[in-house]
């Protein structure tokens, strides 16, 4: 008969073979999505005027040219038109609506905004709102 103690000790032993082996398994699999991406393919864009598409097209072209320090202190009007209001983030919360309802936290933003992934995305939405901006001339 296996005392407490010992029955103690081999469920904590088992237990950290189990955390081992999800850890060993979860290695080779990619845990990262990469959130501009993600918030931004297939969002759908939602914007009154020429206007508000000139800032979206600004902040969306500073996210591909500008370093992450730069983008940081970034200002965009608002949506009336009221100049450095918004931060990037802002301009994007405001402006795209994600296919999965999302947040972007500002830190993980600016981790994951430089990344081919999240480029490749800015970069077909720039190509949207440039387009609806030469449509409606």
């Amino acid at each position: 008969m296996t005392s407490p103690r010992d029955a103690a000790g081999q469920l904590t032993r088992l237990a950290g073979l189990v955390c081992v082996g999800l850890l060993v398994t979860r290695c080779g699999t990619p845990s990262h999505v990469n959130t501009v991406a993600r918030y931004l393919t297939g969002a759908e864009l939602q914007a009154e005027d020429d206007g508000q598409r000139r800032e979206i097209a600004r902040a969306l072209d500073d996210m591909i040219q500008r370093s992450t320090p730069e983008l940081r202190t970034r200002r965009y009007a608002d949506y009336q038109g009221r100049a450095s209001a918004w931060s990037v983030t802002d301009v994007l919360q405001h402006y795209f609506v994600p296919r999965e309802p999302m947040t972007l936290e500002s830190q993980r933003f600016y981790e994951d905004v430089g990344q081919a992934e999240a480029r490749a995305a800015i970069q077909q939405q720039l190509d949207r709102v440039r387009s609806r901006l030469r449509d409606e001339r």
